[in-house]
């Protein structure tokens, strides 16, 4: 029979062990929309977004919430669309996969991250594609515990 003391000690380790898994030690949820700039490009059929991290913090960005380098976001057909001509076209349902740890990425004080996403991501027929164009695309930040790997 296992003694009282050596469970506590081997609950003790065992939390200290799966605290030091965590990848982030997040501080703060905030949005930071506002700070996106979007442009629509028709010439290449794509939207091209901007985000330069004005504060004095590092930010942590999940990276499911940022077009990877096709312009794929994973699982944000419901909170990321365009509005063309009266209607809404949202963005296809991705799965990108699972991630073990953190999916976040860094973005520190100054610096600025690029992103496009093609019109074929929104399934936009050719007669909107010239046409005035909104990218609805929310965007929450929170600042990272040093412990992340700059991307």
């Amino acid at each position: 029979m296992i003694r009282r003391e050596t469970r506590a000690l081997f609950f003790a380790v065992l939390a200290v062990w799966l605290m030091s898994c965590s990848a982030t030690k997040p501080e703060g949820r905030r949005e930071i929309t506002h700070l996106l700039r979007i442009s629509d490009n028709p010439g290449s059929k794509r939207f091209d977004i901007e985000l330069e991290n004005t504060s004095g913090q590092t930010w942590c960005i999940e990276e499911g919430s940022w077009p990877n380098n096709l312009g794929f976001l994973d699982a944000h057909s419901n909170d990321v669309w365009v509005e063309a001509d009266g209607r809404k076209y949202h963005i296809k349902e991705r799965n990108l996969g699972f991630c073990p740890s953190s999916c976040n990425f860094r973005l520190a004080p100054g610096d600025t991250v690029r992103a496009s996403i093609p019109y074929t991501e929104f399934s936009l027929p050719s007669s909107v594609e010239r046409s005035t164009k909104k990218l609805v695309l929310p965007m929450w930040t929170q600042s990272c515990g040093a412990r992340i790997t700059p991307r």
